[in-house]
């Protein structure tokens, strides 16, 4: 797995937060992005960026994610299960997983041990 750290920007954001269980991540992602897309047309927003999903909490039985597209700065949307939200920015250690839904926990749990082995050698 390669991890990079990168400075992210603070960002305004239309998100949608649940708790699945991590064999339905397949599934709640598209349903949710759904939601979000039917949200800006609704609403007569459009999407800043691309769709992102983050997680709020390691990767058990269940997992607490939230399911996201950017909006321009400044922008107040709430429709159905879609709020906005700010995210603050600052350093971020990504990676791009190619792969079943099913894969995620694993790669999750290697990057959260990645962040903690660049932390301590800080």
């Amino acid at each position: 797995m390669h991890a990079e750290l990168v400075e992210l920007p603070p960002q305004t954001v239309l998100a949608i937060r649940d708790e699945v269980a991590v064999g339905e991540l397949g599934a709640f992602l598209p349903v949710a992005y759904a939601e979000l897309e039917t949200a800006l047309a609704t609403t007569g927003h459009a999407a800043a960026g691309p769709l992102l999903a983050w997680y709020h909490s390691r990767p058990g039985a269940v997992t607490d994610v939230s399911a996201a597209v950017a909006l321009s700065p400044g922008t107040a949307v709430t429709h159905g299960r879609a709020t906005t939200r700010s995210l603050p920015g600052g350093p971020a250690l990504g990676t791009t997983h190619r792969g079943a839904y099913a894969g995620l926990p694993h790669v999750w749990m290697r990057l959260e041990d990645e962040r903690r082995q660049r932390m301590e050698h800080t």
